[in-house]
């Protein structure tokens, strides 16, 4: 994992980071309903666990946007090359622990085999204890299955805390579909609208590689058109 720094003098988005590094609450977040229905039965009929289905395809969207690869660090704003995530586990008393996954650059049966792995241990023996500088390039990931929500804000150490957090909630019906609501918070300074957009692009289009029978397409193939439950967003590569 390796990182740049970036002089946001001249960055396209200096005046945004001016300003909204100054505020108390800088984060931006959405919700949007995703028609997972396709995912749903394929996961029922193989027998693989949402949560890390979805994980693997939230981790490698969010490194897919150059933007929420960037964190603020030490006063500057700094670019990694790819992002971890870290992600909570469930434990047996009603307590939950932190694993970590490094990679999503690996086949997506790998990537549930070790997540299973990470997983396990958490239960056993994992704790919340965490390394602040470790953690800084991570992306925070988290879920509700108990919940079918349509907003949801997460805690920040400080104004300069800037990991992207991403949720998932309870699988629901309607009109035919299961969907799935999926949010995304950012740090206003960083990112915006724009760029939370192309995380849900980017989201849908792994998706649909992985669970909509699209599977010898490319990323890129998919790129001009992206259908989400309502509405379709049309944006560049």
């Amino acid at each position: 994992m390796e990182r740049r720094v970036i002089s946001m003098d001249r960055d396209p988005r200096r005046e945004q980071f001016q300003l909204f590094s100054g505020y108390t609450f800088p984060y931006a977040g959405v919700t949007v309903q995703l028609d997972v229905t396709a995912l749903e039965l394929r996961l029922r009929a193989e027998h693989k666990p949402v949560f890390l289905t979805m994980l693997y395809v939230i981790h490698r969207a969010v490194n897919r946007v150059p933007e929420l690869r960037r964190r603020i660090e030490d006063g500057q704003v700094v670019e990694y090359d790819e992002c971890p995530v870290s992600f909570t586990e469930l434990k047996p008393d009603g307590s939950y622990a932190y694993c970590r996954m490094e990679t999503a650059r690996i086949p997506y049966e790998d990537y549930i085999a070790m997540g299973r792995q990470q997983q396990a241990a958490a239960r056993q023996g994992g704790t919340i204890e965490t390394d602040r500088q470790a953690e800084s390039p991570c992306i925070f990931a988290s879920c509700l299955p108990w919940l079918n929500y349509t907003a949801l804000t997460h805690p920040a150490c400080t104004p300069a805390d800037s990991n992207v957090r991403g949720s998932w909630g309870q699988l629901f019906m309607r009109c035919g579909m299961t969907q799935l609501s999926v949010s995304i918070q950012v740090h206003h300074a960083l990112a915006d609208g724009w760029h939370i957009a192309r995380f849900y692009r980017a989201l849908l289009i792994f998706y649909n590689l992985q669970f909509s029978g699209v599977a010898g397409r490319s990323f890129h193939d998919l790129s001009a058109i992206v259908q989400c439950a309502y509405f379709t967003m049309y944006l560049p590569a």
